[in-house]
């Protein structure tokens, strides 16, 4: 119909506040088919009317739906050739965070301060397992352990370009010399090197048992959680009980009876 000049136009007169405004992401704008069809609701869909409910538990975020959500956002927004959580930037880390507060709520008022560095958490180790897997699955299909190799066998989640990259990345000295030295230690003393923690480093158990005990953990505390076996008091092996017995004998010694002791001694 037509719109006389007295009519209002309400058009005209709706515009954002600059708190409901859109925040474009500085993301590539060419994503590739694979990611944009995988994650659709992640880029464009509507906000949730009600949120799933998710909760922290052992350190982590529960349920799995809502780790492998973090996931799949972590994939869907690589800011480009990075393969660790560190070298995003901290707008990206706040986007995503915020995105997936858009479909999951922390139910439990005590998880909500530590709620943003679990996620971190969360979201760190489940970058470094992908990064690990894409480059076991290519080295396993080429038979080859060089990544110059792999550059026709990048993940569906991942720009060709980005992946190519960091194939280059991975063939050169600085990263390989790295990769090499890892294996050597470990290999040198397998006994020493027997854990329960798996890939997750020791400033990941760090900050998970903070937040599980709401204070620094101790020496023992941490040494417990990732050389002890599951459910049992036993150590997995005989190297590591010796470690704990001669700390706690040494600490004894250094610290009178009812003297404050440190969380960690390094000379101990």
């Amino acid at each position: 119909g037509t719109v006389s000049p007295s009519t209002p136009v309400v058009q005209a007169t709706r515009t954002a506040s600059p708190s409901t405004t859109r925040v474009v992401p500085p993301f590539p704008s060419s994503s590739p088919p694979e990611v944009e069809s995988q994650h659709p609701a992640v880029e464009e869909g509507p906000q949730l009317p009600r949120r799933q409910p998710c909760w922290i538990s052992g350190g982590k975020i529960d349920p799995d739906s809502a780790s492998r959500y973090i996931t799949s956002l972590v994939h869907a927004h690589i800011p480009g050739p990075v393969d660790a959580w560190r070298e995003f930037l901290v707008l990206v880390r706040d986007l995503l965070f915020d995105m997936f507060t858009r479909r999951f709520a922390f139910t439990r008022p005590k998880d909500l301060p530590r709620a943003r560095a679990v996620w971190e958490s969360t979201a760190q180790t489940n970058l470094r397992k992908s990064m690990w897997e894409t480059r076991d699955k290519a080295m396993k299909t080429t038979g080859n352990r060089d990544p110059m190799a792999w550059l026709d066998y990048g993940p569906v989640w991942l720009r060709r370009d980005y992946w190519e990259s960091l194939c280059e990345r991975w063939a050169a000295g600085p990263w390989q010399e790295r990769s090499q030295a890892a294996k050597r230690n470990r290999s040198s003393i397998p006994e020493k090197n027997v854990h329960t923690s798996g890939s997750v480093s020791y400033a990941t158990h760090n900050q998970k048992l903070h937040h599980e005990l709401e204070h620094a953990p101790t020496f023992r505390e941490l040494f417990n959680l990732t050389h002890k076996r599951k459910g049992t008091d036993d150590y997995v092996s005989e190297s590591a009980r010796t470690i704990t017995e001669t700390y706690d004998r040494t600490m004894a010694e250094r610290y009178a009876e009812g003297t404050p002791q440190p969380d960690l001694d390094q000379e101990a």
